[in-house]
């Protein structure tokens, strides 16, 4: 199954992962990665094992940062995602972890796409039977 992206896709699930090992507390952190298909959308789970995100940054996390504390890494993954037409949430944190819960449209080979979803791809990575869009299978 394929989702509708661009080829920086890997940008939001890069951030995620990286959040992830930054931020642990521990020598070895743990971090699962999901894919569950679900009708018109695909919903990716990142999940870690770390000491969960303090309460008073959990409002602002997906703001533009550019702060000791809060990075721009967030915010470029809601806008990337936003751009996709899907959405993230931050689904649980507490002390034993933070779950990060990316949705994203399936792409239908047959979609029309507007002005505002259109990406367009780099020669390198596009498809010849459609330029628009890039591909990414969970």
């Amino acid at each position: 199954m394929c989702v509708t992206a661009d080829a920086l896709l890997g940008r939001v699930f890069a951030n995620l992962l990286d959040n992830a090992v930054e931020h642990h507390d521990g020598q070895r952190p743990r971090i699962t990665v999901g894919a569950d298909p679900d009708g018109d959308t695909v919903r990716v789970r990142v999940q870690d094992d770390g000491p969960g995100i303090p309460e008073r940054q959990r409002e602002r996390l997906f703001e533009q940062g550019g702060t000791r504390t809060h990075g721009l890494g967030l915010y470029l993954v809601r806008t990337l995602v936003e751009r996709y037409g899907g959405s993230v949430e931050l689904a649980e944190t507490g002390p034993e972890g933070t779950t990060f819960v990316v949705e994203l449209p399936v792409y239908r080979g047959d979609d029309t796409a507007d002005a505002d979803t259109d990406r367009v791809v780099s020669s390198e990575t596009a498809d010849a039977e459609d330029p628009l869009r890039d591909r990414w299978s969970p």
